[in-house]
């Protein structure tokens, strides 16, 4: 069992390598990336809840910790006083 894992981490390793080598990102890189900037950069997403207000998401059920992450970011403007325009269908 042990070998499996290191065989997977080599795999995983070579994996994010090419994609740097690559400048490539893949889905979830994308979504930590924008989390990562909406968490540590104020203007941004200050910018961002500014400009869209009202959130539908498709198959909320299957949102992941990160997409969730970034719609609580997004949809947590002081002018919706706790109160989220979100909308989630699926």
């Amino acid at each position: 069992m042990l070998n499996k894992l290191l065989a997977l981490a080599d795999v995983y390793q070579s994996y994010q390598a090419a994609l740097e080598t690559r400048r490539l990102f893949d889905f979830d890189d994308m979504i930590v990336r924008v989390v990562q900037a909406l968490e540590t950069r104020g203007d941004l997403t200050y910018e961002l809840q500014e400009q869209y207000q009202y959130f539908l998401v498709d198959e909320f059920q299957d949102t992941n910790a990160g997409q969730l992450r970034m719609l609580n970011a997004l949809a947590s403007h002081p002018v919706n006083e706790g109160r989220p325009n979100v909308f989630g269908s699926g």
